[in-house]
């Protein structure tokens, strides 16, 4: 055990930080797009250095490539956090449900006006044939008929 954490406390944990890990890698890629593979630091300061206004300003300097990587790197340690908290939410699901990740994964594609196909994934959700096979389902569908809970019941297919 790492700091009194179980085994499962454990895995859960290294569900939510592994995403994150990803930001320790991460490099600004200053203009080259998604499919460039971000610079180092010595790329960065051949390329600022080789623009005259860039290099007359300063811009050249290894402070201004670190701000770039605290920038980019805190967007995506938020948006990391979310796809770690994400995949945590199902793991506990299929755990607590003795349902397996393909039991929760939901996603649908959808068109934009642009006629390009967007994915969009729920965070979970679960056919009611195979939930109510599990003997924790009945614990969790007698908590959702009592008013006072307020749970929400995510269906596995688009009502479109």
């Amino acid at each position: 055990m790492i700091f009194g954490l179980d085994t499962q406390d454990k895995r859960y944990l290294d569900i939510v930080l592994e995403p994150i890990r990803v930001c320790t890698r991460y490099k600004p890629r200053f203009g080259q797009g998604k499919r460039g593979k971000g610079l180092t630091l010595e790329q960065f300061q051949k390329l600022y250095q080789a623009d005259p206004f860039y290099n007359w300003f300063g811009l050249d300097n290894p402070m201004m490539y670190t701000a770039h990587k605290a920038a980019g790197g805190m967007t995506s340690v938020y948006r990391q956090i979310g796809s770690g908290c994400e995949k945590l939410f199902r793991t506990i699901l299929c755990d607590s449900l003795r349902l397996t990740h393909n039991d929760v994964t939901w996603s649908y594609k959808t068109q934009l006006p642009t006629a390009r196909s967007v994915p969009f994934t729920w965070t979970a959700g679960c056919l009611w044939k195979e939930f109510l096979t599990t003997t924790e389902s009945r614990f969790f569908i007698r908590g959702c008929r009592r008013p006072q809970r307020r749970s929400v019941l995510i269906p596995k297919y688009p009502m479109h």
